[in-house]
């Protein structure tokens, strides 16, 4: 039987100054959610190209709390 998809959204870029949703694949809501949590680093951190593609930027982290993650930011589902 196929997994259902759950798909995560926290943050609205339209609200407010970051977006972030993920759709994962599971066969329950907490597997859903475990799985993301175990997914996401705390801190992701991204340097600009040597070639100064991203101009004057030295680096952006973005930062991940996967314990505020919840059922509840499921927004979508699915499938099975």
């Amino acid at each position: 039987m196929p997994k259902a998809r759950y798909h995560f959204s926290l943050g609205d870029s339209d609200d407010g100054p970051v977006g972030f949703c993920a759709e994962v694949e599971a066969d329950s809501e907490d597997e859903a959610l475990k799985t993301l949590q175990a997914a996401l680093p705390e801190i992701h951190e991204m340097e600009p190209a040597s070639d100064g593609t991203w101009r004057n930027i030295v680096y952006v982290n973005v930062y991940f709390n996967p314990n505020r993650i919840s059922r509840a930011d499921i927004d979508e589902k699915e499938g099975t």
